[in-house]
């Protein structure tokens, strides 16, 4: 069986572009923005939860700051203070 960190490895964008490099021998990255790279970091906590592992203990509600700062740091504020008061 494999662990939620081997899962989230499995599913990410980045597994796809090395799987991808690998066949057409292409392994170019457009380079991303400031808030796509907070958006990466908001969904990975989020699979890591739907995968079994919270950012911590407690599933969910051991990564709800995680999350929250995330959407901060996207310029997301509003969904970040949902988030926190949920």
């Amino acid at each position: 069986m494999r662990t939620p960190e081997e899962v989230r490895w499995v599913l990410s964008e980045e597994a796809t572009a090395q799987r991808t490099g690998a066949v057409t021998g292409l392994n170019y990255k457009e380079p991303r923005t400031p808030v796509q790279l907070a958006m990466e970091e908001a969904a990975a906590v989020q699979d890591m939860v739907a995968a079994g592992a919270g950012a911590g203990a407690g599933g969910f509600d051991g990564a709800r700051e995680a999350l929250a700062a995330a959407y901060d740091k996207a310029g997301l504020v509003d969904a970040a203070n949902f988030i926190r008061a949920a």
